[in-house]
């Protein structure tokens, strides 16, 4: 535990009593059922139209305690905190709502004591508060690193590892593992020994040992201890996601609270939804089952979108089943934005079965060009043949108007994706042609095969993509040698 978080925030002999204790305040023993979701989001007034998921899911749900207000408004930081504490130590059911209320403290020392106390008493009601704390970057972008990083190590206490990458990230600052400053996401500083140490209960939390890590210890031993604990969040990852809870009938309610307004608000908070149900891990599927059910077709597209992003923390056994969820919207829903998603959440899972279905099926341009791309990001090698028998088909009898561009790019796309080895020169005649619907559709695809744009403008007049042409055509050719 960081200085910070020894000072703010002691813990008592009873931490375990007391986290029994506010669980079971939360309805988290015996035989009671989760909570429904609200008819309205809690914390926020009918018609206010500036709101934050940060509210909603730090506001008490029906049947849980509130928060204690005056603690809250206690004027000094000080006295906030040794409120909160002593909250924690009479194990009074109101210090979960308290805590959660207290992560928009304006004072960092508060809320980071805030998240450690969550943390300590094992209130998993709060895993989806904790995760809308550390992104979406930059959606809440105005969460400071050091909160940030006291929301990862409470989501490590409380089995998410979510926070990981985030913990990982701040442990290789001052390194030469450190982020490149385009994909850092804080404002980059020299005073690190703060952070780390903040962040090395976290790694501790999940793998039992901080692999000798101290932020004072030499450059090359802080590169060793980041490079084995790397190797272990590789190597287990997938092992944590799959124990990650969603069983909590506090975080079971958030989770359907935030399916059931996938569709109905700004992109804003579209963003934070979509971004804290994926980090809930393989344990998330079940709620968007319910929104696969919805007849919203944005909470549809949505719920899809969501499994599209699950898939990364996912087993091949769940994967599997994501794509038989998804293999339904594909081939049957009437929308053609659902359809085209549920391709994409299909291709994501490394399957192909219900895409080459899917090819044989549906006729939307939009559904046909997802169903593609789909079948190239899968790597099923049995897609070649159903996209070649596709495109003689397509040949020998073209729809009214002729082909669309963009399917015709997406079918040479898919094949190269299928095939490293195959002639990139047709592929390169649409990328250099003056169409501009073949051209902008083959740089979308040049940038998902090649990882880069490889310097090609459409726009720019043909003789002045020669050199980006000729990058482009290494960088595929070389895709066989990776």
């Amino acid at each position: 535990m960081s200085p910070l978080v020894r000072a703010v925030a002691r813990a008592s002999r009873g931490t375990a009593a007391c986290a029994l204790a506010l669980l079971a305040a939360l309805g988290g023993c015996g035989d009671d059922q989760p909570a429904a979701p609200p008819d309205t989001l809690p914390g926020i007034a009918p018609g206010q139209r500036d709101w934050s998921w940060r509210d909603v899911l730090a506001s008490s749900l029906p049947g849980e305690s509130a928060a204690d207000g005056e603690a809250l408004a206690l004027p000094q930081p000080r006295d906030r905190l040794d409120a909160i504490d002593a909250l924690a130590s009479a194990r009074d059911p109101r210090t979960v709502a308290t805590a959660m209320a207290a992560l928009r403290d304006d004072t960092i020392g508060v809320a980071a004591a805030a998240a450690d106390t969550l943390g300590r008493l094992g209130a998993q009601a709060a895993i989806p508060r904790l995760l809308n704390g550390i992104g979406p970057y930059p959606v809440d972008y105005d969460v400071p690193i050091a909160v940030r990083v006291a929301e990862a190590v409470a989501l490590a206490q409380l089995h998410n590892p979510a926070g990981m990458p985030l913990l990982l990230a701040v442990l290789a600052e001052g390194t030469t593992l450190q982020l490149d400053n385009t994909a850092l996401p804080w404002v980059r500083t020299e005073q690190n020994a703060f952070m780390q140490e903040l962040a090395v209960p976290g790694l501790r939390a999940l793998a039992g040992t901080d692999f000798g890590f101290h932020p004072m210890a030499s450059v090359p031993q802080r590169e060793e201890s980041v490079r084995q604990a790397t190797a272990w969040w590789n190597a287990k990852k997938l092992e944590l996601w799959a124990a990650a809870p969603v069983d909590d009938p506090g975080l079971a309610a958030r989770a359907r609270m935030l399916v059931a307004h996938l569709g109905a608000y700004q992109l804003r908070q579209i963003d934070a939804a979509r971004f804290v149900l994926a980090n809930l891990g393989p344990g998330a599927i079940a709620f968007l089952q319910e929104g696969l059910a919805s007849t919203d077709d944005y909470l549809r597209v949505h719920s899809l979108e969501v499994l599209e992003r699950v898939v990364d923390s996912c087993d091949s056994k769940q994967r599997a089943r994501i794509a038989t969820l998804a293999t339904a919207p594909l081939l049957d829903d009437p929308v053609a934005a659902v359809a085209g998603q549920a391709a994409r959440t299909i291709g994501a899972t490394g399957t192909a079965d219900a895409l080459i279905v899917g090819l044989a099926r549906r006729r939307e341009p939009e559904v046909v060009v997802a169903i593609l791309d789909a079948l190239g990001r899968s790597k099923r090698p049995e897609g070649v043949a159903a996209i070649n028998d596709f495109a003689a088909a397509l040949a020998a009898q073209p729809p009214p108007g002729g082909v669309p561009g963009d399917v015709t790019v997406a079918i040479e796309a898919a094949l190269l994706a299928l095939d490293c080895q195959r002639p990139p020169d047709t592929f390169l005649s649409y990328l250099s042609s003056d169409d501009s619907e073949l051209a902008f559709a083959a740089l979308e695809r040049l940038i998902t095969l090649s990882g880069s744009n490889c310097g090609v403008d459409p726009s720019a007049p043909p003789a002045q993509r020669t050199a980006a042409l000729a990058t482009a055509r290494d960088a595929l050719l070389a895709r066989c040698n990776q």
